[in-house]
């Protein structure tokens, strides 16, 4: 305990120190850095975290920002791209329906819903990936944001802020994009968005829209135990989608009103899975079964602002629906299962999504030395899951079938007061009451399971709070403490009481025991400094954290071929991050950022699935990220930009030394030259320069997984394209 005291002691030192410096440099800029330091500030990155605008160098919290401008230049089109410059961020892909796979995780914990997803105001699932387009930033909030954010908030928060619709200037842009990719073919891709101004300083709308197509890598070969052979079947994870935005602004005296429609609309040719390992790109099978798959969602709001002056009032209303489809051949199985002959057999569900949201907040613009945030929510979701009978030719008329419905309701509370009491100290303190209730009703049936019914409730509430001490200690320097609580919901399990008593009972647990799981919680505790030196041409910020996770839950195979959710047992995650960017000359330019996270189960709860010790999964140790761009005319302004990013070793699968599965450690570089002519950008790119093959996760099989065949999410491999760029 001493050890760790004075580890924590001696780290914070570290960052006070980083710091104090900043002071007795900011005392020696002359005037001849003014011109410098108005620049550098033009390129600060304001920020919302806190429902209200700010430098993200003001912020204390643990933040990566990235501009829209930046997103644009370097052609970061998804969350995998911009996953890559985030320092502590994992993700896995932990559900077997594709779509409503990925799982992120921000400094260790990871799990479903433990890091909150946010388009502007609306709360959505975090396994949605809208395409970026038309964005004025990203925001990745670390730590736990449970005060403002909520329950899917523990770990911490991605917000994608869109650019809003603008009275006074007509604009838009225009993409084209085209391109090859290794072992699979072309790629092509059109994006654009307009501004159009409709009454001067009134009314605005704004449109945005895109259609993209990819390549499948995969190819589909008979194996040697195919009935007949139907050669190769070349790419056929091909995909294609489109979206697109139109966003209404209208003000009205100190009222503005904003809604807003989005939509996007995806397919699949087949499952993008590598068989056994990243870089295997032949898919040997007993047919030729195509694994289609689909991912719809369309997306409502409406953003009612009005400012009284002294703060402002915002009422934001979301309405999303969501539904996913997706298909995987389990022939192999079905044989090894039924003991018979080669039969063709698919395995199909879908995931059907719908939330509506309601928050009403106050954030306060009061000339003292006291600031508030406080506001209601509200929030109703249902998902059903839906696997339809699937039969086995000639042998049963169902192998399964399954109909869950989940349906969740939480109501909520929160505030948080900013106290200056005396200039450049900031004391924060906050909380979030929240109640929430979650019900359940499903059934499953077929040879493969005992059919059975279920229901099921749970029903919680609690507080979060927040602390925060902030002292401006330069006037480019500031450090930050910070205390937080952030917690899960819990929810409802699926299984036959009847069938799995005896299971239960041989783990000391009872049907009633496991019905429903309660929400799980953590404390973390975090020390930052936020710095800019040499008339603010370096950026560099730190921080470190703690954070100490009880009641986890934790998943737990039964023999009676069920799995339940229970709490017990505790985990610790430690580490750091440091990012930051240099303008080493009005023309060149460097950002680096790195991350360490130490996840560990502390106590297994008696859970031999989850040994003392045993890293929590998905988690890598060290993630660190850099990038360069050069500025040089060649007869015509030329931007030339390079990045590299580095993701530690983990595991995924599972915790137990037996069973778990290693994800190697891997690097990605990515390079691109940016021409500048008149009226238009041209770039040249390419995408995972030297074709590392990385494997992302295992997904787990909507049948069962065929011994020594997992299906591993995989990067895509090198891409080399070029794109033009054309601004009104």
């Amino acid at each position: 305990m001493k050890t760790g005291i004075a580890r924590w002691l001696g780290s914070a030192s570290l960052l006070v120190a980083l710091a104090l410096p900043g002071q007795a440099l900011a005392q020696s800029a002359t005037s001849d850095d003014s011109t410098q330091q108005e620049a550098a500030a033009s390129d600060e990155i304001v920020v919302t975290a806190q429902y209200r605008a700010q430098s993200v160098q003001d912020v204390p919290l643990s933040i990566t920002a990235l501009s829209g401008e930046k997103l644009e230049a370097q052609g970061i089109t998804d969350f995998r791209d911009y996953a890559a410059q985030i320092p502590n961020i994992a993700y896995g892909y932990t559900q077997s329906l594709g779509g409503t796979a990925q799982t992120v995780t921000l400094r260790g914990v990871f799990g479903q819903n433990t890091t909150g997803f946010y388009l502007d105001d609306s709360p959505l699932p975090g396994s949605i990936d809208p395409r970026v387009l038309d964005l004025d930033r990203i925001e990745v909030l670390r730590g736990p944001q449970g005060t403002l954010y909520g329950a899917r908030s523990m770990g911490g928060t991605v917000r994608l802020i869109t650019r809003k619709p603008d009275a006074d200037e007509f604009s838009g842009s225009l993409l084209g994009r085209v391109s090859t990719t290794t072992h699979g073919g072309e790629n092509g891709s059109i994006d654009g968005a307009i501004n159009v101004p409709l009454v001067r300083d009134q009314l605005a709308l704004r449109v945005s829209g895109y259609w993209e197509a990819q390549s499948g890598v995969y190819d589909r070969t008979a194996s040697p135990a195919a009935p007949v052979d139907f050669g190769t079947i070349r790419d056929v994870d091909s995909s294609e989608r489109f979206g697109g935005t139109i966003t209404l602004a209208a003000k009205m005296g100190a009222l503005t009103f904003t809604p807003r429609y989005m939509f996007q609309r995806g397919t699949t040719d087949g499952r993008s899975l590598a068989d056994v390992k990243a870089g295997n790109y032949v898919q040997e099978r007993l047919f030729n079964i195509a694994e289609p798959g689909s991912d719809d969602w369309d997306l409502g709001t409406l953003t009612l602002e009005y400012d009284a002056g002294f703060g402002k009032i915002t009422s934001a209303t979301t309405f999303f629906d969501r539904r996913v489809d997706a298909s995987e051949d389990y022939s192999e199985v079905a044989m090894l299962l039924f003991g018979t002959p080669a039969i063709p057999a698919v395995m199909t569900a879908s995931s059907d999504y719908d939330s509506t949201a309601q928050e009403l907040r106050f954030t306060s613009d009061f000339d003292g030395p006291v600031n508030l945030t406080a506001g209601l929510f509200y929030q109703d979701a249902s998902n059903r899951l839906v696997f339809p009978p699937s039969p086995l030719p000639g042998v049963v008329s169902n192998v399964y079938d399954q109909d869950f419905l989940t349906k969740t309701e939480e109501y909520a509370a929160f505030g948080e007061v900013t106290v200056t009491p005396v200039e450049g100290v900031r004391v924060i303190a906050g909380a979030r009451v929240f109640d929430a209730r979650v019900t359940f009703t499903g059934s499953q049936g077929g040879v493969a399971v005992t059919p059975a019914s279920f229901t099921g409730r749970q029903k919680e509430s609690g507080v979060d709070p927040r602390f925060a001490v902030q002292v401006d200690v330069a006037p480019d320097a500031m450090v930050y403490i910070s205390a937080a609580k952030g917690y899960r919901l819990g929810g409802v399990n699926a299984f036959s009481a009847s069938l799995c008593s005896g299971s239960l009972a041989a783990v000391g647990l009872t049907p009633d025991d496991v019905r429903s799981y309660d929400s799980d919680s953590l404390w973390s505790y975090e020390i930052g400094a936020k710095t800019r030196w040499f008339g603010r041409r370096l950026t560099l910020n730190g921080s470190l954290y703690r954070i100490d996770w009880s009641d986890v839950q934790q998943g737990m195979s039964l023999s009676c071929g069920f799995g339940v959710l229970v709490n017990g047992g505790e985990a610790r995650s430690q580490g750091g991050e440091i990012e930051g960017n240099f303008a080493a000359t009005d023309w060149l330019s460097f950002n680096f950022g790195a991350g360490y996270t130490d996840a560990h189960i502390t106590n297994g709860g008696g859970n031999p699935a989850f040994p003392n010790g045993a890293r929590i999964q998905q988690v890598p140790e060290w993630t660190y990220n850099g990038g360069v761009d050069a500025d040089v005319d060649v007869g015509f302004p030329l931007t030339l930009h390079a990045d590299y990013s580095h993701v530690d070793m983990s595991y995924s699968r599972s915790n137990v030394p037996a069973t778990r599965r290693v994800r190697p450690a891997y690097d990605m570089v990515n390079l691109r030259a940016t021409a500048h002519l008149a009226g238009v950008d041209i770039s040249l790119f390419a995408q995972n320069l030297f074709d590392e093959a990385a494997n992302l996760s295992d997904l787990p099989s909507l049948a069962i997984e065929l011994p020594g065949r997992p299906r591993i999410v995989a990067s895509r491999p090198r891409t080399v394209g070029l794109e033009a760029r054309m601004r009104f």
